[in-house]
């Protein structure tokens, strides 16, 4: 048996599910954990970089474009899963990244679809499919998980409204059984908010629900 005081230096990696409405600075936030890699799925980085830079932040120690290769030309879509995955083993692999990013889930749900009608060898999702597609969710996750590297998903969000009470309810925008089940795949979910102050100009606050 272990002591208790292990586990905080052996296991205790934070797993962030990183969600909110476009514009509130997820990326921005994400950029400046610990010593962050940076898959960038939604070709999303110029601007979170330039409010970095400005403002004299910290920033990436790496980032790696999914859509398109080292010289520009894009991926075809059916092999995008694939580069992902061999772009963050390296990362996970790297003593000086002691954060992964992956920008966005969305973005990253349609490479496992594609991974999975390729594998399958079908044009389009099928119900036996829709299976393979939350395996492969499962199995991301948990290598993720064993890469002993805090990890963040930044999460693109669909609003519903409860028609009992009428509160409004956050979704993460990925379909099918995954986008309901998740958030308890993760040690920590948190939802990036942004409000506007009258005045001449407007203010703006930032903040972070937890």
């Amino acid at each position: 048996m272990q002591t208790i005081t292990n586990y905080a230096t052996s296991e205790a990696h934070l797993r962030l599910l990183l969600q909110g409405p476009p514009g509130v600075g997820k990326t921005t936030l994400a950029c400046q954990f610990p010593s962050a890699y940076v898959a960038d799925c939604d070709l999303n980085l110029a601007g979170p970089l330039r409010y970095l830079k400005t403002n004299n932040l910290q920033l990436p120690v790496g980032y790696d474009t999914i859509d398109r290769d080292e010289t520009g030309k894009e991926v075809d879509k059916a092999f995008r899963y694939e580069r992902l995955v061999a772009k963050l083993q390296v990362a996970a692999a790297d003593p000086t990244v002691k954060t992964i990013v992956v920008d966005s889930a969305t973005k990253l749900s349609d490479y496992i679809v594609d991974h999975t009608l390729r594998v399958q060898g079908k044009k389009a999702m099928e119900m036996t499919s829709w299976g393979f597609y939350l395996a492969f969710w499962k199995n991301f996750i948990g290598a993720m998980t064993t890469a002993k590297k805090h990890f963040v998903l930044i999460c693109h969000e669909k609003v519903e409204k409860d028609e009992v009470d009428q509160s409004l309810k956050y979704f993460v925008m990925i379909p099918g059984q995954m986008g309901n089940m998740i958030g308890s795949m993760f040690t920590d979910v948190w939802r990036a908010e942004v409000s506007e102050k009258a005045g001449m100009p407007p203010t703006y606050d930032w903040s972070i629900r937890t």
